[in-house]
């Protein structure tokens, strides 16, 4: 009963509250890239990525046609966003970081995910493709930058294709070797290529004129990714109505409190755990002279509003999934008195 108590107030809350902002719609045609089917943009690919009078084969003709594969089931599931205000401003920022190099700035795009996940992705076609959740959790401009770098950095060092040729030698050694240090080796090559993303990605990145201390602090996006994108105490009067009132003996007295072990065991992660990338990064950092400062370089209040664009859709996603707690608190965030600080 008492869910569905608040339910009816979320249901009823939420028709004013959806009235007033714009759903993110993709908009326009699909690029050649992208339309069709696996096989054609398997086809199209080839023939863009081909050295004229060379033919692609082995195993870069096989990751190509796996990351066709790919690029047509995210297209059909209908969440990548084409066109929209979010990847058009992420797009800016890449500018910002290739600016002194347009060849490979042509080579590659961003695109967002509809997902409240907190991940992003280079495929060797050069799509960068992040997902909602990660907007909604950046601070500033700055930390979405030293993504991108990180992601420019995996197509720059072509590390899909250069895991996939590891996960194939992998497989040729399976029979004569234990399966644990084949898992051993599969996660440490990755953790490999991550840190090598974050080193190469941040000499990229300093170049800019973001601040370098907002390479560090991106982390945290990472070490609270399972959190709410904010953190403001819930409002016990968020759903009271001068017709209607939820009384205050349906809410905790206290809650336990946020902790975060950046320190976990990643032996059997692809990705190092967060302490050891900020660590690694901060030798990094500790060099740097004269670098920039600003936490802003195409818009602070574009920022602000795709922020703001994704947020709202993270309500949203919640409640297509039917996590209504989150969906609940994320109202609360996004409605707060001064959603855009």
């Amino acid at each position: 009963m008492r869910l569905i108590f608040f339910l009816s107030f979320l249901i009823i809350g939420g028709q004013s509250f959806s009235q007033n902002h714009e759903l993110l719609r993709s908009r326009g045609m699909l690029s050649l890239a992208l339309f069709g089917t696996a096989k054609s943009i398997t086809l199209y690919e080839l023939k863009q990525q081909a050295m004229p009078g060379e033919a692609i084969k082995g195993d870069k003709k096989k990751i190509i046609v796996e990351t066709a594969e790919f690029c047509n089931e995210i297209i059909m599931s209908g969440r990548l966003m084409i066109n929209d205000s979010l990847s058009s401003y992420a797009n800016q920022v890449l500018d910002q970081l290739l600016k002194d190099d347009q060849v490979l700035r042509k080579k590659l795009k961003v695109y967002f995910y509809y997902s409240a996940g907190t991940n992003a992705i280079t495929l060797s076609n050069g799509m960068i493709i992040i997902e909602l959740g990660l907007m909604a959790h950046v601070k500033n401009e700055a930390q979405l930058a030293f993504i991108l770098a990180h992601e420019i950095t995996h197509y720059r060092q072509g590390h899909m294709l250069k895991g996939y040729l590891n996960r194939e030698e992998l497989k040729e050694k399976s029979s004569t070797t234990p399966q644990y240090l084949l898992l051993s080796s599969y996660y440490s090559y990755n953790q490999d290529q991550e840190l090598e993303a974050d080193k190469m990605g941040f000499e990229l990145y300093k170049k800019s004129p973001y601040s370098v201390r907002e390479a560090l602090r991106s982390f945290d996006v990472l070490d609270y990714s399972d959190l709410p994108f904010d953190d403001v105490p819930f409002d016990t009067t968020f759903f009271n109505k001068d017709y209607m009132t939820i009384p205050a003996g349906y809410f905790m007295k206290d809650v336990d409190p946020i902790y975060s072990d950046d320190n976990y065991e990643d032996r059997n992660s692809t990705h190092p755990n967060v302490r050891k990338r900020r660590m690694a990064l901060m030798t990094e950092v500790d060099t740097v002279k004269n670098a920039g400062t600003h936490l802003y370089a195409v818009s602070k209040d574009e920022f602000l509003s795709v922020r703001e664009t994704a947020r709202y859709e993270i309500c949203r996603l919640y409640l297509i999934e039917r996590n209504y707690p989150g969906a609940i608190y994320a109202c609360l965030l996004y409605t707060s008195p001064s959603p855009r600080d």
